[in-house]
């Protein structure tokens, strides 16, 4: 009989996002190797489907697990979904959401022997990127979770698998956690999606000509947390505005408005600001980009980063997450120094070059569907009998 999986998320497919994305690749991988898949997610009503040979139960519920984020909607139905069924290993996509909290909730009440896998993308309970008094809101908001939920939920678990062997107080406080508990850690990457043989032109204001010499491009979602204007300054700053500097984000909105008219402010005519573009779309500015710009305040491991390491793009981020243990001169502290830095690459094609060279290699070790694929199947073989 085929290994039975349940692979329980908040976001999925069509939902175009990290996670959304992270969680589709993995279902795939579990196909792939020989698993019969369940995903439960998040939908507008109680529903049932099928997608690249995938059951998908769809539940609408919401709520992330504090006081003013309760757990609300089909959760009688989602008890009654998880009643009927049984696996061989579930697995959970990220704390601090209703398909994490609410399934541990149920498997801790219950005599179920299924093996209980949380795949953690990072946890922001003592995230501080807010002004004041908004950053110590959240904070309190979060402080049950953080000191009482998280640790008995790391006792119910099998293992804790997180993205990269990294420490620290913010996004990787779980890993933190769980060495002091003992929960058993297990390190599997994301995987890239970049694909070179799909891509396609998108809608640009460039003409051919201009765009000879490459694009510098960013890929955010158009907020104060992905800090697209310490993006916009540093090319400002670096005084190599005759390279066109693209903004990629899944739609324009107030953050993006602001960024237009600082833009119009600084009088920076090669700036453009697209949405609602197709992977194939974002692959192939990927394929043009000369140096890819990242200044997000908080991350786990951006799966942007990966992209750059994929499509051999030189990269220039701020430390958030694993990304210094990836590249540390790649990192940049200050709007200034990325401005510099990124002077020195445009300028520099060797430089470039051997960034290129170190991204591939990393790459193909960490990052490539090949490897990640193999460490899912190793834990598998791990907490599967011999069959």
């Amino acid at each position: 009989m085929k290994p039975k999986v349940l692979i329980s998320t908040f976001t999925f497919p069509p939902a175009s996002n990290g996670v959304a994305n992270a969680v589709y690749v993995h279902a795939k991988i579990m196909k792939e190797i020989g698993c019969e898949v369940d995903i439960a997610t998040s939908g507008d009503v109680v529903s049932q489907d099928k997608q690249d040979g995938l059951s998908i139960r769809r539940f609408p519920i919401s709520g992330k697990g504090h006081l003013l984020s309760p757990h609300r909607g089909a959760i009688k139905e989602l008890h009654t979904f998880l009643d009927k069924n049984r696996w061989d290993i579930v697995f959970m996509h990220c704390w601090q959401a209703w398909s994490t909290n609410c399934l541990l909730d149920y498997f801790e009440s219950s005599p179920r022997t299924e093996k209980l896998i949380l795949v953690s993308h990072g946890i922001s309970t003592n995230t501080n990127i807010h002004p004041f008094p908004l950053n110590w809101i959240r904070y309190l908001l979060w402080l049950p979770y953080r000191h009482f939920t998280v640790p008995r939920y790391l006792r119910l678990l099998t293992d804790l698998v997180i993205l990269w062997d990294h420490y620290d107080t913010d996004r990787y406080l779980d890993h933190v956690l769980a060495r002091r508990i003992g929960t058993p850690i297990k390190v599997i990457p994301n995987a890239a999606r970049y694909d070179s043989l799909k891509v396609k032109r998108p809608s640009l204001r460039f003409a051919d000509e201009e765009l000879a010499g490459g694009v510098i491009l960013s890929v955010g979602n158009y907020s104060a947390s992905k800090n697209e204007l310490l993006v916009l300054e540093a090319y400002r700053k670096s005084g190599m505005t005759d390279i066109p500097l693209i903004f990629v984000g899944p739609r324009l909105n107030r953050y993006a408005t602001m960024l237009q008219k600082s833009t119009r402010h600084w009088n920076l005519h090669n700036v453009q600001f697209l949405e609602h573009l197709t992977k194939e779309e974002i692959d192939w500015l990927y394929k043009h980009a000369v140096v890819f710009l990242f200044g997000s305040k908080t991350e786990c491991q951006p799966m942007v980063i990966l992209d750059c390491l994929a499509s051999g793009t030189p990269y220039l981020s701020t430390d958030v997450g694993c990304v210094k243990c990836l590249a540390r001169e790649n990192i940049v502290s200050s709007v200034e120094e990325m401005a510099f830095q990124l002077k020195t690459l445009l300028q520099n094609p060797a430089q470039r070059a051997e960034q290129v060279r170190q991204g591939l290699c990393l790459y193909e070790k960490e990052f490539s569907l090949s490897s990640v694929r193999d460490k899912w199947k190793d834990l598998l073989m791990q907490l599967l009998p011999p069959r």
